[in-house]
């Protein structure tokens, strides 16, 4: 069995080289306005948009920090950015706190974000049968189960790469 979890962890690496690949490919075919030089940080606003996207199109910079776990500099940063690209609307709630609004343009762009995601899983999984995604599916299931019981403190290891 050791040579044969050697050999499945090998192929595993193997495969994630590639899936990222694929990822970055379909990245690169399917530019956004966040794929422009104006948007300094893409994966926060694509963050920003989704979790928006995901709560009805508006969310208050109290979830963002509380629920989400951005951190107030990408709140800021994030906010500033998708206001002048007119994707967002703000509306302060109070000194400290607003609520952000997916514009038209806003819900737009998290639809392409949407598409995209889609098109990645297909890239990554099209060629297996409904049936083998499930199966992969359970599977990876199983391991993130298992990983997550394991006595590791993964929060300071996730630091580590900060």
């Amino acid at each position: 069995m050791t040579d044969l979890t050697t050999k499945l962890f090998l192929d595993v690496k193997k495969f994630e080289t590639y899936q990222n690949l694929l990822k970055k490919n379909v990245h690169l075919q399917s530019q956004s306005i966040i794929s422009s030089p104006d948007f300094p940080n893409k994966h926060i606003y694509n963050k920003l948009l989704r979790t928006l996207d995901k709560n009805s199109n508006e969310v208050t910079s109290a979830d963002l920090l509380n629920k989400y776990n951005f951190r107030m500099s990408e709140i800021q940063d994030g906010i500033k950015a998708l206001l002048s690209a007119n994707l967002i609307s703000k509306e302060d709630l109070s000194n400290t706190e607003c609520k952000i609004i997916l514009t038209k343009e806003g819900i737009a762009a998290a639809n392409q974000l949407a598409k995209r995601s889609e098109k990645i899983a297909e890239e990554a999984y099209g060629i297996l049968s409904q049936e083998e995604q499930q199966q992969l599916d359970n599977l990876i299931l199983k391991l993130t189960e298992d990983y997550k019981h394991r006595s590791v403190n993964y929060s300071a290891l996730a630091d580590l790469n900060n």
